[in-house]
Order: C-alpha cells, then sequence, then structure tokens
C-alpha cells in the first residue's frame, strides 16, 4: 500500500495514488493556489496524517483554501515553515493566515504545527493562544516570526497549549520579559525542549530560568546567540531544577587566545549536542 507520494505535475496520476497516501510531502514545489484549492477538496485524502507544504509560498489565501476543507480531520502534522530566508510578507501565512487555520476544524486533532518565517507577528501568536482547537498540539515551530515579549506572553497564558512539549521560538526578538513569561506560565508546565536561541536574552533571563521550576521538566534548553555568559552558564548548570536536563545550547564564546570555544553542554550520559 502506498503511505508516501511526492507531488508531480500529473493531477490525474496523484488521484489515481491518493487514496492510500497518509504522507504528503509537497515542500520546495511552488504549488499554486488551484493546486491547493484541488487538495482541499479531495475526498481521498481523507487518511492524510502528515502534511508538508513547506517552502512554497502559500499565502493567506492558501490558508483560507485549507482551512475550509472537510477531508483532512485524521492531520497529525503540518509544515507550512519557509525556512529562515526573508520572504515577502505577501507570501507568508501572515496573522490572518494563521487566524484561518486557528479556526479549521482538521486542526482539532494536530500534534505537530510549523509556521515558521511567516510573519504572523504578534497577533497571530495571539490567534494561536486563543484557539480553542489546538489542545492536542505538542509540537510548535514558529521560529522567525516577530512575536517579542508580547506574543509570548500570550502563548504563556494559554490553556489551549498546556500539551507542548516542543516550543521553538528562535529569532523571535524576544527578552528578559519572555523569559519571565515563560517562567512563570502555568500552562507551559510540560515542556522538555525549549528553543529560544538568537533573541535578546540576557543575564535577568538566565537566572530566571535557573530559579524556576520549568527548568525541571525540560531536556534541552537551547539558548545560543544570546547575551549570556561563563557565570550565567553556572546558575544554570548548578540549578537544583536542571537535574533533567540534557542537553545545554549556548553558542560560542572567544577564548583568551581569541578563538570561539562551543559553549554547549551536554549532562550526563547523552549524544552530543545537536541542532533542535
Amino acid at each position: 500500500m502506498l503511505t508516501r507520494f511526492r507531488y508531480t505535475e500529473d493531477q490525474d496520476d496523484f488521484e489515481h495514488h491518493a487514496c492510500s497516501i497518509t504522507n504528503l510531502n509537497l515542500e520546495h514545489t511552488a504549488i499554486t493556489v488551484n493546486f491547493l484549492e484541488f487538495l482541499s477538496t479531495r475526498p481521498l485524502l481523507q487518511n492524510l496524517s502528515n502534511l508538508s507544504l513547506g517552502f512554497n509560498y502559500i499565502s493567506s489565501a492558501g490558508a483560507d483554501i485549507l482551512a475550509r476543507s472537510t477531508y483532512l480531520g485524521n492531520l497529525s502534522s503540518l509544515n507550512l515553515g519557509l525556512g529562515t530566508k526573508n520572504q515577502e510578507e505577501s507570501c507568508c501565512l501572515g496573522a490572518r493566515g494563521v487566524a484561518a487555520l486557528c479556526q479549521a476544524n482538521y486542526l482539532q486533532n494536530i500534534t505537530h504545527l510549523n509556521v515558521a518565517n511567516n510573519s504572523i507577528k504578534v497577533a497571530g501568536a495571539i490567534a494561536l493562544a486563543e484557539s480553542s482547537i489546538l489542545c492536542k498540539l505538542t509540537s510548535l515551530d514558529i521560529q522567525f516570526n516577530e512575536i517579542g515579549d508580547e506574543g509570548v506572553m500570550a502563548l504563556s497564558l494559554s490553556r489551549g497549549l498546556s500539551s507542548l512539549t516542543r516550543l521553538h521560538l528562535s529569532n523571535n526578538q524576544i527578552g528578559n520579559d519572555g523569559v519571565h513569561f515563560i517562567a512563570r506560565s502555568a500552562y507551559l508546565t510540560n515542556l522538555m525542549k525549549l528553543n529560544l536561541s538568537s533573541n535578546q536574552i540576557g543575564w535577568e533571563g538566565a537566572r530566571l530560568f535557573a530559579e524556576c521550576n520549568i527548568l525541571s521538566g525540560l531536556v534541552r534548553l537551547d539558548l545560543q546567540h544570546n547575551q549570556i555568559c561563563d557565570a550565567h552558564v553556572e546558575a544554570l548548570a548548578k540549578s537544583r531544577y536542571s537535574r533533567g536536563l540534557r542537553n545545554l545550547g549556548l553558542g560560542f564564546r572567544v577564548n583568551e587566545e581569541g578563538a570561539f570555544v562551543p559553549m554547549n553542554m551536554n549532562f550526563g550520559p547523552v549524544p552530543p549536542f545537536e541542532p533542535f
């Protein structure tokens, strides 16, 4: 039985095989709005559990089309991420596209959602936080979205996101206030992997992590490319809450000889630190 299929331009061929597809990868295919309309109305895709449309310019119009679909109710994973390159806002989901998706019935069973680099900003983060159908979500990737501390506050106050175990927030202009919201959140207590790399977090943020209970549940914490020095590393490593931490990503520092030295740390018998 066919369970994986990559898109070709032959829609008849697609239709022929679609009945048994559970994993559909359409990344880097420059798919059109017309094809999205075709895809979203196919009852043959009712067994689909993983849909990856990453690195395509879906835009808010494409999000509206997907949101109207009645045949994607078994989806558990949806990838609409655009990587890390700068994107024209007209090509991105934006806050409007994310808001449309957050009202889509098929998202009620989703566990993994990637909307990286889609210019969702604060309004998009609020839409995610206020959604009533993302209660099963365990993995959320919203890196490169300029959500800032205000967006983090919305996520931290969301009861609907309390099942999250993995949260990717790198490159979002997050400072110490954002760390404060995460550290004091009553709903992000199931987090196991948290990526806050390439933000604006300094000593105060590191101290908050070292002194908060949320650190006790983390096995991986990525703080690379922030304003953190050796003293902050020591505070995190010695924290009574860091006993479960296995990977701590801190990027690089310059040693006495002027060379860049990795600051990543492993605790216990685990593999070397890997990208998030």
